[in-house]
């Protein structure tokens, strides 16, 4: 079988009479095989559950930020001078003057070439 998948067989059983005939109405609805509808619902299922991880994950991620930054300390900077800044300096380059081979230092508006470390 070169180039295609074999299909493996996994095998449930659904105690309830109910929720059964609920799945082969759903999928006769979607024009499924009882069989492709279940294998989305444990796809949905799965993904749903690797999202919550992932959210789980920023959120980790977020908190660590937060105690880094009350480790840190304040900037000094406000989040407005700071978004202000990129904003003058992204209408500066639009307009042709700063050239693009410069980077800009923050707000403290020196500039640096791109060789420079």
């Amino acid at each position: 079988m070169s180039g295609t998948t074999r299909r493996q067989k996994l095998s449930i059983y659904i105690d309830d009479a109910e929720l059964r005939r609920r799945a082969k109405v759903a999928a006769a609805r979607r024009d499924m095989s009882l069989s492709q509808f279940c294998e989305e619902a444990v796809r949905e299922k799965i993904d749903l559950e690797e999202g919550v991880d992932r959210i789980a994950g920023a959120i980790r991620a977020a908190q660590r930020m937060d105690e880094r930054r009350a480790r840190i300390g304040r900037l000094g900077l406000s989040a407005r001078d700071l978004i202000d800044e990129g904003r003058r300096i992204w209408l500066q380059r639009k307009r042709g003057r700063i050239p693009s081979g410069l980077r800009t230092g923050g707000s403290s508006n020196l500039f640096w070439w791109n060789d420079m470390t």
